[in-house]
């Protein structure tokens, strides 16, 4: 999959591709970067040689296979499933802590 954006808002379609097992070669700039991580060949999307380079190495089916397990691999770090059970033990822990403030305040 081949996204050398020059601005991508948080980097869904790189999600896509990992979750069907497709190497990507990204732009490295705006949330792509972050939601890349080391699963995809970030590219300079204003340079036809870096883009080339990283077609490249695409090309290479180690490469192209190391991306599809880091892909799916980093694919889980944005599953809303754990995303949900995250932020519930966040919630949950910032309760505990507000209550424990208000007990301290009220003795």
């Amino acid at each position: 999959f081949v996204f050398p954006s020059l601005y991508e808002g948080f980097g869904l379609p790189l999600l896509e591709a990992f979750a069907v097992r497709t190497p990507v070669l990204t732009a490295a700039n705006s949330s792509l970067v972050e939601v890349a991580g080391d699963a995809a060949i970030c590219v300079d999307p204003r340079d036809p040689a870096s883009i080339a380079t990283g077609l490249l190495q695409m090309r290479d089916p180690q490469v192209a296979e190391t991306l599809r397990a880091k892909g799916l691999a980093r694919l889980e770090r944005f599953d809303p499933a754990v995303s949900r059970e995250r932020l519930g033990a966040e919630l949950v822990k910032a309760a505990a802590r507000s209550r424990a403030d208000r007990s301290r305040r009220a003795s």
